[in-house]
């Protein structure tokens, strides 16, 4: 809550300035996402209806899709963050 009181003062505050080259910003942008990982692989799992009522909820209480919540799962798994 500190940062978002912060940041809700500096704006407030006016301190914020518009980019003045919004396309180099676009282009910036655009290479940040080819940048990323593609997805080029598709898995099948079949799964308790439980636990996947139980990973939705848990993925819309982080505001993402619960596709997305499963694959940072198992990305993190792949990395050795979980065991």
């Amino acid at each position: 809550m500190k940062y978002d009181d912060e940041l809700h003062k500096s704006i407030e505050s006016e301190n914020w300035e518009s980019s003045s080259d919004k396309n180099e910003l676009i282009d910036l942008l655009k290479q940040a996402a080819k940048n990323t990982v593609t997805k080029d692989y598709r898995l099948n799992i079949r799964i308790t209806k439980r636990d996947i009522d139980s990973i939705k909820e848990k993925a819309l209480k982080l505001g993402m899709p619960y596709q997305t919540y499963i694959s940072s799962i198992l990305h993190r798994v792949a990395k050795g963050e979980i065991v």
